[in-house]
């Protein structure tokens, strides 16, 4: 029993021992494969971090190598000498010579030829160091209104090149009382670059006395540079002048001219040794700015002059009596021009209601179905034979022969195509009438249109002036010229001036209106629904057909509208008829007559830095 119990306990143990190796085998099994992935997670890592620092390297001489190539690459002038032969006419020939040296690689270089205070920079031309003149590709030159710029196309490496810019300036002189004078910015003062050597030579037509010579030289900076080039080891060095033997050449030099330091002569010689035009001699006179503005000035003051003593109507005693018939039988659009000048499309619509009253045209109602509205139309009807009519005046029968153009039935609507135009002709064979009766010393529509186109003339010119003789003072001339053609043009509309007797007609004209505006209704209570419209068209011409409207006593029906106008069977007035409702219809009409002609004309209407010189240079 015992030996079991023993064989038992013995093969458990040797079962427990067999069980702990194995487990023993699967925990070294698995720590093995761990070590295996962390080993590899390290492989991994490393590789990262390798790239990475392989990758800052290779940005470290990448940066480093380009700013290392930047700082080999660079240019400067290293000399810059400019001749400039002063001709008889004013006129000045420029030669610049530049040297410039480039370290690197480079394929242009650009000058930019300022106009300041100039008034023409012509005949650029540039030579390379053999004198040939460029041509073609090798040369861009582009003319502005504040600048040339001439840009030289190559393609150099380590090298000193040298081209002569050559060109022609007009309007460069300043012109005093005692005396003339260059003013020139020798070198160009809008680069970032040093200028090792600058000379100028600038020689006169005839030789003068020494001592009748004025001369100096100013460098500094321009006033346009970043802050950043403001510092004193950039203005120029060593610079000095003299008048030389010839007695007629100005000579400068100077070394070290810094970025963005200018280089400014000034050469002065008695009156007599050029003899400008009168353009280039008031050249100076007109950049003056401030006096651009004395043209305005001066022309408000002389036609407020004429307009004293030829544009402002006579004086006459005014009169103030109500009037109760138009004023010498003026017709309503003679009327309209004598109170204000002009026409408008309202004044034709009452000369046509003043036409139809008259019996010359009926005006028929239409009403036209246009999807879910019922739209009315009217038609206009010829009534008469009106072309050898003495009783009619000529623009009355231009008037009709316009609308009667096509027949003699024509639709309101149809006047929408191009009648609008008619307005300023009918306007100006109107002050022709009101003319040749005496009420006027010319045309209002002629007088007016002399004032406008002159108006518009000076506008142009002015832009013209200033856009190629005043590049300057652009701005100020515009300004200046422009101001004036306002002024034109607010004068143009008081210029027309009546006769002293359109000066009374005027008057009675307005004795009329009131009539018209404020007649008591006693006085028309009788008056049939004819006297009514006899005046609408007057009262339409002076806006107040309402209050025309108003003095009529219209709580009595008439019996009939006038036989001018011809209702539509389904307007209600046919059976009723009330002149209240009757007068708003006119209006309509009128107004419907208004709106075509407005639409009609719509329809196709459709010291260091002062002088010339200096300007820009640049390469790359």
């Amino acid at each position: 029993m015992s030996k079991k119990i023993q064989c038992k306990k013995a093969g458990k143990r040797a079962q427990f021992r067999t069980s702990s190796k194995f487990r023993q085998k699967v925990f070294q099994h698995k720590r093995q494969i761990v070590d295996q992935n962390n080993c590899g997670f390290t492989v991994a890592k490393k590789a990262v971090v390798c790239v990475a620092v392989l990758g800052v390297i290779s940005a470290a001489f990448f940066v480093f190598g380009n700013l290392a190539r930047a700082q080999e690459k660079s240019w400067h002038f290293e000399k810059w000498f400019v001749d400039i032969q002063i001709n008889q006419d004013s006129t000045f020939l420029v030669r610049e010579t530049q040297a410039v040296n480039f370290q690197g690689n480079y394929h242009w270089l650009q000058r930019d030829i300022a106009k300041k205070d100039l008034r023409q920079v012509s005949n650029v031309k540039v030579f390379d160091e053999a004198g040939r003149q460029l041509t073609g590709d090798e040369i861009e030159i582009k003319n502005q209104s504040n600048q040339t710029s001439v840009k030289i196309n190559f393609n150099v490496t380590d090298a000193t090149k040298t081209w002569t810019f050559e060109y022609l300036v007009h309007g460069g002189l300043r012109f005093f009382k005692d005396h003339d004078e260059l003013y020139w910015n020798a070198v160009s003062s809008a680069r970032d670059v040093v200028i090792d050597e600058v000379e100028v030579l600038a020689r006169l037509p005839q030789p003068i006395n020494s001592n009748q010579a004025k001369q100096n030289v100013f460098t500094g900076l321009n006033s346009l540079m970043p802050k950043e080039f403001l510092s004193q080891e950039m203005v120029a060095g060593l610079v000095n002048y003299e008048f030389l033997p010839d007695k007629q050449t100005f000579r400068y030099w100077g070394e070290q001219i810094g970025p963005g330091a200018e280089f400014t002569i000034l050469a002065g010689w008695p009156k007599g040794v050029i003899k400008p035009s009168l353009v280039e001699k008031y050249l100076f006179f007109t950049n003056r700015f401030w006096l651009w503005f004395l043209i305005p000035l001066g022309v408000f003051i002389w036609l407020l002059g004429f307009w004293r003593h030829q544009g402002r109507d006579p004086k006459i005693r005014r009169s103030s009596i109500v009037q109760y018939e138009p004023p010498i039988d003026l017709r309503p659009a003679e009327i309209a021009v004598l109170w204000q000048q002009h026409l408008r499309p309202k004044d034709l619509s009452a000369m046509l209601i003043d036409l139809a009253c008259r019996g010359y045209l009926k005006i028929q109602e239409i009403i036209q179905p246009e999807r879910f509205l019922n739209k009315k139309d009217y038609f206009l009807i010829k009534q008469r034979d009106f072309e050898t009519d003495k009783n009619l005046k000529e623009f009355e029968r231009y008037f009709l022969s316009r609308i009667f153009m096509i027949g003699d039935k024509v639709p309101i609507s149809y006047l929408r195509n191009g009648f609008g135009y008619q307005l300023r002709i009918i306007e100006r064979k109107v002050g022709l009438s009101l003319v040749s009766v005496g009420l006027f010393r010319n045309s209002p529509d002629f007088v007016r249109k002399t004032y406008l186109i002159s108006a518009s003339v000076l506008a142009t010119t002015g832009y013209i002036l200033a856009r190629y003789l005043f590049s300057l003072s652009e701005i100020y001339v515009i300004i200046a010229f422009w101001l004036t053609a306002i002024i034109l043009v607010i004068f143009s509309r008081v210029m027309p001036a009546k006769t002293e007797q359109g000066a009374k007609i005027y008057w009675q004209a307005l004795g009329f209106r009131e009539y018209l505006q404020v007649a008591e209704k006693l006085r028309l209570q009788n008056l049939t629904i004819e006297d009514f419209t006899k005046f609408l068209a007057y009262a339409m011409v002076f806006g107040i057909e309402k209050q025309w409207g108003n003095r009529f006593d219209f709580s009595e029906k008439q019996s009939q509208p006038p036989d001018w106008y011809v209702m539509h069977s389904t307007n209600p007035l046919l059976n009723s008829f009330d002149m209240g409702v009757f007068s708003q219809q006119i209006t309509d009409v009128a107004h419907n007559f208004s709106q075509i002609l407005q639409s009609a004309g719509r329809a196709g209407g459709g010291g260091a830095g002062g002088g010339g010189g200096g300007g820009g240079s640049s390469a790359g």
